[in-house]
């Protein structure tokens, strides 16, 4: 038998042999397919992959083809990756071999942290030797002091205070003075007030701050303007004689422009607490002006004298804001100021100032602004609150209403417009083409491409914290692909209803070519709609603006807990919670589960609809404030305009409170998207309801 089947088993076993050698040929990882896409690059993904299999070695042998890689974006990530599982002598000189192909301080840093694991020192010192402390990254001079600790050297505290003066204060230096009290064995003596000051103005422990940075100040040497910068603010938070701290900053002016810009700044910001000392103050501020040198730097102590002139005379802040407009450089730093500008003068009646203020601060405020005031004026006309002499008032009233259409990112006023100016669903819509436009936008090709690899090979834990590191990185077709990748895995975690809407809704703001109808579904989606669905039904609110709400208040995510303790999709405080749920007859609730907040929620907005008379706009805004404090806010606002009703729009424009201000702008524009995306409603129409026009 041997014999006779011995040629066959033999043919046999050959046969298999070539298929198997052509089986594990097809297995090959890497295909032509993926070498197209991807190219050599394809292998920090299998890379990746053979790793979480567990597969040490095949994962070490891709990830070293890769770390060669012309890009130094998937040579630094898998650099990183291959150091993480390489032996520690290995792991090292893939560090060294890394830095000697790229030398910069990404893979330097990457080479010190693996000679900082080994007690290298030396080495380290050498490499990091000649440093400058104004420009060199933080890890690097981390490292450097870390040895010096180490190595018990006289010189650290003279680079560790060095370092303190002349960078921003960092997890990096937080890390060394951690590490100083662990060294006991160091001989030589740690005295940095600078950095001592640093660590308790970071821990907002102000009054310990305002202790060294008054040692630091009399001193009066090596003043850097990040020591006077952090010194000036701890004598402002942490000391309580105003003027003599002032007069302090004032004694210690030193000629040069960098330094003196921190002692103006804060020596104004110290008199303006101090009574009577209002010009005084203004004085400052303008010196702190004419010493920055940085846009930042000028933008910031205008800031502060406009808001001050705004605390103090309505009409002589008018008269600054048109002075100074013009000189400006980050139109949208003054957003929040110019909001408060506009309810003062809404407040005082001061109509005529209003329009006429429009028009002087049209081509130096943001997109933003400028629509809300342009929207302001035109419903003042319209509802005869004033009349420009010199205009027609239908022409007038059109062509302000026009202007506020390019409102940028401002959804609210382009939505009220469009509606006063009948426009149709399609000619309203072209406004929405862009919410933010990005000038000369060029995406990296590196990042796009690790995404669509994440995306494709699933690796959804690490897209999220890429984004966060280069969101500004990629284009719209990118952004939309990892935001709809994120958002197919909300059935293994809810929580990726919230990341996938971050991540649409920041390409939506700021986007380099047309809006698709994609990425504004994606950032405007229906997240738990079974629940809404339900409960909408059954306490008869609109969907739409539940999900408008629940967008605005934790933008889906389901254990989202503010500063005051509002819990869940729907934000509830536990006394409105526990009081509608005792109306619901449900007695043992948890808060962040979906059903149940969504719940609790649709009643509680359903049941204020009721209480402001079927105004929704009204019941948003007392979600968000309290029923009460609506109610006594619109009865002043009736009292200073001395009318027995008022426009449901200009009340939003006079409503005092921030927060609720624009909470309610908010949801009725999401509101309106939102009938219009999924439910074949006029946008304008339903933003009329909502708001009652």
């Amino acid at each position: 038998m041997q014999k006779k089947f011995g040629p066959l088993i033999f043919f046999i076993l050959i046969f298999s042999l070539i298929f198997a050698g052509c089986a594990n040929a097809n297995q090959n990882p890497a295909s032509d397919e993926m070498l197209k896409k991807y190219g050599n690059d394809v292998y920090y993904f299998l890379g990746l992959r053979a790793k979480n299999d567990g597969d040490t070695k095949s994962a070490i042998k891709y990830l070293r083809k890769t770390v060669s890689s012309k890009s130094k974006l998937f040579a630094s990530l898998s650099a990183r990756e291959l150091v993480s599982i390489l032996p520690e002598k290995d792991a090292t000189s893939c560090a060294a071999n890394f830095y000697k192909s790229f030398n910069d301080e990404d893979s330097l840093a990457l080479y010190l942290q693996q000679l900082f694991n080994q007690e290298r020192y030396d080495k380290i010192i050498s490499l990091t030797k000649n440093l400058d402390y104004k420009t060199a990254g933080d890890e690097i001079i981390f490292y450097q002091c870390a040895a010096l600790i180490a190595m018990d050297d006289p010189s650290f505290p003279g680079i560790y205070n060095l370092w303190c003066g002349e960078k921003p204060w960092s997890e990096w230096h937080k890390k060394i003075f951690s590490m100083i009290n662990d060294y006991q064995k160091n001989s030589f003596a740690f005295a940095s007030d600078t950095a001592k000051m640093q660590d308790a103005a970071s821990k907002k422990d102000w009054g310990q701050a305002a202790v060294y940075a008054r040692r630091i100040l009399n001193e009066k040497t090596n003043l850097s303007p990040q020591v006077v910068s952090i010194a000036g603010k701890s004598l402002f938070y942490g000391a309580a004689n105003y003027e003599t701290n002032a007069a302090f900053l004032e004694s210690l002016l030193t000629g040069n422009n960098d330094v003196d810009f921190y002692l103006n700044f804060y020596a104004a910001r110290l008199y303006s607490r101090v009574d009577d000392s209002f010009e005084k103050s203004q004085d400052f501020f303008k010196k702190a002006m004419t010493c920055a040198t940085t846009d930042a730097d000028y933008d910031n102590a205008l800031w502060y004298y406009l808001n001050a002139a705004l605390q103090k005379d309505l009409t002589q802040a008018v008269d600054e804001f048109k002075k100074y407009c013009s000189t400006w450089h980050d139109p949208s730093y003054f957003d929040d100021i110019l909001e408060s500008l506009s309810v003062q003068l809404l407040d005082e009646k001061k109509w005529e100032e209003y329009y006429t203020l429009s028009y002087c601060l049209e081509n130096y405020v943001s997109n933003e602004t400028k629509a809300t005031y342009f929207y302001t004026s035109g419903t003042l006309i319209e509802n005869g609150f004033y009349q420009p002499a010199d205009k027609i008032k239908e022409d007038e009233i059109k062509n302000l209403y026009t202007k506020t259409l390019d409102g940028g990112a401002d959804s609210y006023h382009k939505l009220m417009a469009a509606a006063k100016l009948g426009l149709s669903d399609d000619e309203t819509w072209k406004y929405f083409s862009f919410w933010q436009k990005l000038e000369d936008f060029h995406a990296d090709e590196d990042v796009e491409k690790i995404f669509y690899g994440y995306i494709e090979f699933d690796f959804v834990d690490l897209v999220y914290p890429f984004w966060l590191e280069h969101s500004n990185e990629i284009g719209l077709e990118c952004a939309e692909a990892v935001s709809e990748y994120i958002h197919g895995k909300i059935d293994d975690d809810p929580y990726f209803n919230y990341i996938s809407l971050r991540v649409a809704a920041k390409k939506l703001n700021y986007s380099e070519k047309d809006l698709t109808k994609k990425i504004l579904e994606l950032s405007f989606p229906r997240g738990f709609s079974d629940h809404v669905e339900k409960f909408s039904e059954k306490y008869r609110t609109d969907e739409y603006l539940i999900y408008a709400l629940i967008r605005m208040e934790s933008f889906y995510s389901p254990e989202a807990i503010s500063h005051a303790g509002a819990t869940g999709l729907c934000q509830l405080m536990e006394t409105t919670a526990a009081e509608v749920a005792k109306k619901i007859g449900l007695s043992d609730y948890e808060l962040t589960d979906p059903e149940t907040n969504i719940h609790l929620g649709t009643y509680y907005l359903a049941e204020l609809i009721s209480r402001m008379e079927k105004n929704s706009l009204l019941a948003v805004c007392s979600y968000n404030a309290g029923a009460g404090k609506i109610r006594s806010t619109l009865r002043n606002c009736l009292s200073i305009i001395k009318r027995r009703e008022i426009p449901n729009d200009i009340f939003l424009e006079m409503l005092n409170i921030t927060e609720t201000r624009n909470y309610g702008k908010s949801v009725s524009a999401a509101a309106a998207i939102y009938a219009y995306l999924y439910y074949n409603k006029s946008p304008t129409e339903v933003i009329k309801k909502i708001v009652g026009i």
